[in-house]
């Protein structure tokens, strides 16, 4: 895959990280695989795992839910040199079987990198489970749902991609619009609000 092309966008909306997450536990649930503690990715891990920490609470078997956070990606298709630890997660994962969980396996070197970190801590097992995956992705989780090659703007995070394109470009409210709306496929009362927030006239 050349990740040289043209960048194409795809925008998720709420609802669609719900089903997603819901088909990403049923998959997980007809698996052999029972995990004693979730660690969601922050930050973009939190959404899901907070999605699939409120479907295992109808389960019998309790499942801890933990945030491990992790930088990597510092913009849009931008990374720093190497993925850095500023939270680990709390307690003791010795024996734990670790369900480890993530919006999305893109460049899979954080993921991979919270994957090693965690191994050395000697949990009975770790599995990866992300709503979405990339081709390119170095680590392929053995749980997702949708394969994407296009750079996903999750609902979570349009305020965020919208102000980082605003830094690299000078656009009006018209442009904004046409940019965000027409081609990256943000519903437009979210574009309003980014411009009511950065005070753009329309």
């Amino acid at each position: 895959m050349n990740k040289e092309k043209e960048m194409t966008y795809t925008a998720p909306s709420w609802n669609h990280i719900q089903n997603l997450s819901f088909e990403l536990y049923m998959m997980i649930k007809k698996s052999s695989f029972k995990p004693d503690i979730m660690a969601g990715v922050s930050r973009g891990g939190l959404v899901p795992a907070r999605i699939l920490s409120d479907l295992y609470l109808s389960d019998e078997k309790k499942v801890t839910l933990a945030i491990m956070q992790i930088g990597f990606y510092s913009g849009i298709d931008k990374t720093k040199k190497e993925p850095i630890i500023y939270q680990d997660l709390p307690g003791h994962i010795y024996g734990k079987r670790i369900l480890l969980i993530d919006d999305v396996a893109d460049s899979g070197v954080s993921l991979q990198f919270a994957l090693q970190y965690l191994q050395m801590k000697k949990p009975l097992e770790i599995v990866v489970g992300t709503l979405y995956h990339k081709p390119w992705s170095l680590l392929k989780p053995q749980f997702y749902v949708e394969e994407t090659s296009a750079w996903i703007v999750f609902p979570h995070e349009r305020f965020e991609f919208m102000n980082d394109v605003l830094k690299d470009q000078n656009m009006n409210a018209h442009a904004c619009k046409e940019f965000f709306v027409n081609k990256v496929g943000i519903n437009e009362q979210a574009v309003r609000n980014f411009l009511k927030l950065k005070e753009i006239k329309e």
